[in-house]
Parts: C-alpha cells; structure tokens; sequence
C-alpha cells in the first residue's frame, strides 16, 4: 500500500503517489480489507524485468531493508496495527533472503504465537505462513534442517487448532516434541481445555521431557 511504501522509503504519502504516477498503468490494484489500495506488477513479466533492472545488490538493499522495517514491529510484539503487507508477505521474503545467516531462526520467530495470532487476527488465517515453510521444504536448505522446519510447520498448525477449538490432537504435540520443540509441546498440551486429551499429550510428552529434564518428566506423569 502507499503508506507500506511511505514507511519504507521514509517519505511522506504524498510524496509516494508522485514516485508511482509514472509507473500507475503497469500496477494492479486490489483493495484490501483495511479499505487502503494495495498494488503489484500486473505481470510477471514486469516484476521479472525490475529484478534484472534492480540487479542482485539492489536487491539484498531493498529486502534487508523490509527486513530491519519488519523488525520495527518484531520488537512490539507484532501489534495489530503489524502492516497486512508483512503478515501476507514477509515469510517469502525471509526465505528468498538466502544470503543472510539468520534465515532459519528469522522463520522460527515467525512460527511463535505472538506473530501467527497477529495474522490469524489481521487475515483470518496463517496461510502464507504454512506456504513459506512448505516452500522451504522443497528448496533443499541443508542437511539437517527438515526437522527443523517440521517443527516450525507443526507449531503454527498447532496456533491454528489452539484457535480453533482451544484442543490440539496429541499426535501434533507429540511430533512437536519429537522434532526437538520439547518446551513449545509441553506448552501446547497444558494448553489443551478438554481433560482426557490433555492427559493423553502429557502421557506421551513423558519420554521426550525424561531426556531434557528428568525431574520435569516425573511431575507430568505423576
């Protein structure tokens, strides 16, 4: 939208729509649920012509510079007021971003509560979260790594069943644990509203808490 570009570029709205008239009968324009405009190349062809012209270098300018403005609302905890801009988009542009070291553990917050609630909020779903991930999978992002993003996949699935029905299947905070998130699984199963299906994901979280904290693991099955 214009005031996602205002913000970006650090100018004033006004000034925006003088920096767009040019490029005004290449865009599409969509009307979001905020009621503000927001706009695209209305071909792929134009957005692969602008990669090239931006060149890679501009390109790692611009998309560090999403990511330190994504950082703006990281740090207050992604707010409602969090741009749809951001929550739409900005898994994709963390995963595109494969120069930067801190790729992985920039998608792992994204997978955290406080960011899948804003965009459940804001969207009404975490779509384009689980898109980003599945994404991910399919580029081969190292040795190692597949569990990693089945866990990061798992915990936002785990957000929307929480949502939902405030009941996840013990199955998921089982899969949870068993991909290394032990502390995110023993979360998720106190979490759970419905008696019997909490004790059952305890009851299975028991082994995995044994080998992280033994003395943990004896309290749950108690």
């Amino acid at each position: 939208s214009r005031s996602d570009l205002a913000a970006l570029l650090d100018v004033a709205p006004g000034e925006v729509r003088g920096l767009m008239a040019p490029l005004q009968r290449q865009l599409r324009t969509t009307r979001g649920g905020d009621d503000e405009d927001r706009f695209e190349f209305g071909h792929v062809e134009l957005k692969r012509q602008a990669e090239v012209s931006f060149g890679q270098r501009e390109e790692r300018s611009y998309t560090d510079r999403i990511l330190d403005w994504a950082d703006t609302y990281r740090d207050r905890h992604w707010p409602e007021d969090t741009p749809t801009y951001l929550l739409r988009t900005l898994g994709a542009v963390v995963m595109n971003a494969g120069w930067r070291d801190d790729r992985l553990e920039r998608l792992g917050e994204l997978t955290g509560d406080q960011f899948a609630r804003t965009m459940r909020l804001r969207l009404g779903h975490t779509q384009p979260l689980l898109d980003t991930i599945d994404a991910m999978h399919r580029r081969d992002v190292g040795a190692g790594r597949s569990d990693q993003l089945f866990g990061f996949r798992l915990a936002v699935v785990a957000h929307e069943q929480r949502a939902a029905s405030n009941t996840v299947p013990p199955q998921v905070v089982k899969a949870l644990a068993a991909t290394g998130n032990v502390q995110l699984a023993l979360e998720v199963a106190r979490s759970i509203s419905d008696a019997s299906i909490r004790d059952a994901a305890l009851s299975g979280l028991v082994p995995y808490l044994a080998g992280v904290d033994v003395g943990r693991a004896l309290q749950v099955a108690a």
